[in-house]
């Protein structure tokens, strides 16, 4: 049932994506109020691509490493410079700067494993790659926003590192024993 639930929605995301955001931005009260549900969905559309994977799956630590390591250079030291010139060169405004290079090197998540699943990429890489960023991201974006701020900025990472577990690694975990 959650399979084909799952499949039924792929094939319907790039008329679901665009009619999200439109119906977010009208019903943005209402919107606020179902807050609450943010991560539970995330944690459902983790498990459910990852429904497809097996223990054996997860060796692409090993198999990929350069591949892996790359995608974690590129979302957290390429994007971000390039946030950073672009957006300095066009707006000129330090806060619409710090917006942009945050924007592009919050942590790859959920969102990369849905479009992984549509496009059939390779989903065991991908959710390699997702963990390895989730575990970095409470170095990674004090570091950053600190290099773009100048000052040091306070994150609750034990907090975000709890919340990025329960909505990625505990139900890709799931998923996949499940699949076993």
């Amino acid at each position: 049932m959650l399979y084909s639930l799952n499949k039924r929605l792929q094939s319907l995301m790039p008329i679901l994506t665009p009619l999200s955001i439109v119906v977010g931005v009208m019903f943005q009260d209402i919107g606020g109020r179902l807050l609450f549900l943010v991560p539970w969905l995330f944690a459902f559309m983790t498990f459910a691509s990852s429904l497809n994977m097996n223990v054996k799956d997860v060796r692409n630590f090993s198999k990929y490493p350069g591949s892996i390591l790359f995608s974690i250079a590129f979302l957290h030291i390429i994007m971000p410079v390039l946030a950073y010139f672009i957006s300095t060169v066009i707006f000129d405004n330090h806060l619409l700067t710090i917006g942009f290079v945050i924007s592009v090197a919050i942590p790859t998540g959920v969102t990369s494993v849905i479009w992984v699943s549509m496009t059939r990429g390779n989903l065991p890489l991908c959710l390699s790659i997702i963990l390895i960023d989730t575990l970095l991201s409470p170095l990674i974006m004090p570091a950053l926003l600190h290099i773009v701020v100048g000052e040091t900025v306070n994150i609750n990472t034990s907090s975000l590192i709890f919340d990025l577990l329960w909505m990625i690694v505990l139900p890709s975990a799931a998923g996949i024993l499940l699949n076993d």
